[in-house]
């Protein structure tokens, strides 16, 4: 999906099965950042990009729901007044909870409805912007980096699986989220954001506009 501008033109080059482009009016266009009729990219799997629309917005303070391709896939409560930070999550009907942890609070755990940790981000050294992400028996890292604003990675083999970063269009801040593919885990998207809504919120406060990018 684009618009006439050459700049998110560029961000759709080489998606795969790439056959044809038609012009159509669609809910996008009523984004900001899609005032003009948009381009829809008719391609193989069009309907993977089109089920890919992420977005996240707050309801109340600290509680905020996301949603994929406008349906409701969750929510998130962060208690911003406690050194854990803890975060409530609902995904899909199932019961996480995310806490900072150890003595300094730099470990981040997230939990089950049974209280079982099913997942650990630790820091690779003091004061790295860079983390260990154990999760379902594998190991992945969390970086962050400019890209060209700040953004949060999630990495497997040095292969990017999800971003959520800060851009500009227009003059305005906007969240872009990147993701491999349809099958990406929903806890990346949770933990991302819980993450990155600080720098979100500083940048855009309440008002969050996204770029919704299929990597491949």
């Amino acid at each position: 999906i684009c618009s006439k501008r050459p700049k998110i033109n560029r961000l759709i080059e080489g998606i795969p099965g790439l056959k044809a482009k038609i012009r159509v009016r669609h809910p996008l266009a009523t984004w900001k950042i899609f005032p003009n009729l948009i381009e829809i990219i008719v391609c193989d799997n069009f309907q993977a990009l089109m089920n890919m629309i992420k977005s996240w917005k707050k309801t109340k303070e600290g509680e905020y729901s996301f949603s994929l391709d406008n349906n409701d896939m969750g929510t998130m409560k962060i208690s911003y007044n406690s050194l854990e930070r803890e975060a409530k999550c609902q995904i899909q009907g199932k019961l996480f909870t995310i806490r900072r942890t150890g003595f300094w609070k730099s470990t981040i755990e997230i939990y089950n409805e049974s209280g079982e940790s099913i997942a650990k981000i630790y820091p690779e050294k003091w004061y790295a912007s860079s983390w260990t992400f154990d999760y379902q028996d594998k190991v992945y890292k969390i970086k962050v980096r400019n890209n060209p604003l700040a953004e949060y990675v999630i990495q497997d083999n040095s292969k990017d699986l999800a971003a959520y970063g800060l851009t500009t269009e227009n003059g305005k801040a906007i969240v872009r989220i990147s993701t491999l593919s349809e099958d990406s885990d929903l806890i990346f998207d949770f933990l991302l954001w819980y993450l990155f809504v600080p720098i979100a919120t500083e940048n855009m406060g309440d008002d969050f506009l996204f770029l919704m990018l299929l990597s491949t």
